[in-house]
């Protein structure tokens, strides 16, 4: 019988390498690919920039869509007739370094090009773009800071005074103004007098003949032109207050509706803020503040800070603050406080966290009212005071010690120099 255990293959012999069919290799890779991403289309068939664009940014925060949207449409404007889709690597450079060349700030370009690395990971885990060019795109460096935009106490109490004694009702005086006499007291233009007058519908009075010679054009009602102007010193009056008070951002503040507003039985109110990653957070507004920001007219659907004589719509609904209009507003009075740093609104939440802390509040309370997501972002307001220092608390120069004079000191080579040093 022959013997045929040369025929069988032991279990631990290696397998014979066969070559592969042509094509395997390739295929196996491109089920590589398409298990990690969907099997679209590689390019945008028919599919503009704008419309990617708004692809990207459905569903998104306002304030969010409005930033990120300006870096990209500036993208598009330095691309020239090129599509987004087709810049490399070396284009977003040259893009950095063109706004970078244009002298704007570390923060306002890392801020842009965050933007445009998010739009372009976006196209290529979701919309079959080959490759990522933002991938190697290095964000600029940005110096921290935070201690710079911390208002002291003392400060924001000259501001918090400055916007009272503004929001006063107006003194005795005349029964009328004219256009003169209000451009010369705001320090505006007489067009910019009849415009607001027009915008917060100012009754004008009859002009008289000594008045055209004069050269008044129109005459206001004394009480007319004092509501409108007290209203907008006591909103303004009433944000610095909530802002400080609630540790509030300023999307917070502008999105606030009559309804989020609920009067208690001690003589506050309770606010419902919805803040960033829609999250939403209700913090207690003290009395005082409460107190002044009752004085502003509400409705259920209506915003609290609104801007004084405008409407929006056909049913004349009032128009909500704007932020850069709260910026300006707060910027003066700030001026005016004798504070010549650029005060933001913000700086607002940096000196509550801030102040609160130097107060002994204690850190979970100041996160949960200011709605950091982390304890880590509440920790940045742990800073030392300009005086303060570590020193202090050291045993050996803290304590007491003295130093002596150089005069006292053994000099270099003397007796007692070497027998200090066994020589």
């Amino acid at each position: 019988m022959a013997d045929t255990t040369t025929d069988l293959v032991p279990y631990h012999a290696p397998h014979p390498v066969v070559a592969p069919p042509d094509g395997l290799v390739e295929n196996r890779r491109e089920r590589q690919r398409r298990r990690r991403r969907p099997d679209w289309p590689e390019r945008w068939v028919g599919t503009t920039d704008d419309e990617l664009v708004a692809t990207w940014l459905h569903g998104r925060p306002a304030n969010t869509v409005r930033t990120y949207g300006q870096a990209v449409r500036r993208l598009q404007a330095w691309l020239g007739r090129r599509p987004l889709v087709v810049a490399t690597l070396r284009d977003l450079q040259g893009f950095a370094d063109a706004i970078e060349a244009e002298g704007l700030k570390a923060g306002t370009r890392r801020l842009m090009l965050v933007a445009i690395r998010s739009f372009y990971t976006f196209a290529h885990q979701f919309c079959g773009l080959r490759g990522n060019p933002a991938f190697a795109l290095r964000l600029p460096a940005v110096k921290d800071t935070l201690a710079e935009r911390i208002l002291s106490e003392d400060e924001v109490l000259r501001i918090i005074e400055v916007a009272r004694d503004l929001a006063c009702p107006l003194p005795a005086g005349p029964k009328t103004f004219t256009d003169l006499e209000l451009a010369e007291w705001f320090g505006w233009s007489r067009q910019r007098v009849q415009l607001v007058g027009t915008r917060w519908s100012w009754a004008k009075l009859p002009v008289t003949a000594a008045d055209r010679r004069g050269g008044v054009r129109h005459r206001y009602h004394r009480d007319d032109v004092g509501r409108r102007i007290r209203l907008k010193h006591v909103r303004n009056y009433a944000a610095i207050l909530f802002l400080y008070a609630t540790g509030a951002r300023v999307s917070e503040l502008l999105s606030l509706r009559g309804r989020d507003v609920v009067p208690q039985t001690d003589g506050g109110a309770l606010v419902t803020l919805f803040g960033k990653r829609a999250k939403t957070r209700r913090v207690a507004l003290p009395a005082a503040v409460w107190t002044i920001l009752a004085q502003l007219p509400r409705g259920p659907d209506a915003p609290v800070f609104r801007n004084v004589g405008a409407t929006t719509g056909r049913r004349a609904d009032p128009a909500p603050l704007s932020r850069n209009k709260l910026a300006n507003e707060i910027r003066a009075i700030a001026r005016l406080a004798g504070i010549d740093r650029p005060v933001a609104p913000h700086w607002l939440r940096h000196s509550h966290a801030s102040h609160a802390l130097d107060n002994g509040a204690p850190l979970h309370v100041i996160q949960a009212t200011l709605g950091h997501r982390s304890v880590t972002t509440t920790e940045r307001y742990l800073h030392p005071k300009a005086d303060d220092c570590s020193a202090a608390y050291l045993g050996v120069i803290g304590g007491g010690a003295t130093v002596r004079p150089a005069d006292d000191l053994p000099r270099r080579g003397s007796r007692a120099s070497r027998t200090r040093t066994g020589q």
